[in-house]
């Protein structure tokens, strides 16, 4: 493991510092004193390899929901917070420049590299979606949302604000990453006024 532990390492140096792009992976083997050969036993592609360096401290560990201590609608809005949040985190330090080109090569329909990005993309989403769908279940067997609680629409709904929100967040200089969870705040406490007994 340590030889990918230094491919990872490499690799995130240079993708911040140039970009993915102009990375070379035979660039990235030499620094990692490797073949390139080598480079590709441990990832299929360089956008896999991208998506390792900058996201695998994000190895989904998966974030715990206790719904128990819920009661009030304040609290379950700052329940989904945490578990979009938990989810998201790495944004914070990342450079948006990065995550802009990782969102230019996810929508770039052709490219085979934009494929294993997209890929990628929709396992994160799907993670996002059942962690909202299992905490909103908790909350129907445990009698603090109604049994008529559409909770399909409403993972939907908080799920495609967030992404909206995100993608603001990344492409706009005056968005802080404090703003843009304020900002998912107030839409889930939106979609859910009301809507929790």
């Amino acid at each position: 493991m340590l030889t990918r532990k230094k491919i990872l390492e490499v690799s995130k140096v240079l993708f911040e510092k140039k970009g993915f792009k102009s990375v070379r992976t035979s660039e990235i083997a030499e620094l990692a004193e490797i073949g390139e050969g080598t480079l590709f036993n441990y990832f299929k592609s360089k956008s896999e390899l991208f998506i390792a360096a900058l996201f695998d401290d994000l190895s989904f560990v998966e974030y715990e929901i206790d719904a128990d201590g819920l009661e009030s609608e304040e609290q379950i809005v700052n329940e989904i917070v945490r578990i979009i949040e938990y989810y998201v985190k790495n944004a914070k330090q990342m450079d948006k420049k990065l995550l802009k080109e990782y969102f230019s090569i996810m929508y770039d329909a052709i490219d085979t590299e934009s494929q294993t990005i997209r890929q990628s993309q929709i396992e994160a989403d799907q993670i996002i979606s059942n962690k909202l769908e299992d905490l909103f279940f908790s909350l129907v067997k445990t009698k603090k949302v109604g049994t008529h609680f559409d909770i399909q629409t409403a993972v939907k709904c908080i799920y495609g604000c967030s992404i909206t929100i995100f993608n603001e967040f990344v492409y706009s200089n005056l968005l802080s990453y404090e703003s843009m969870m304020e900002e998912i705040r107030k839409q889930v406490e939106f979609i859910l006024d009301g809507k929790i007994k």
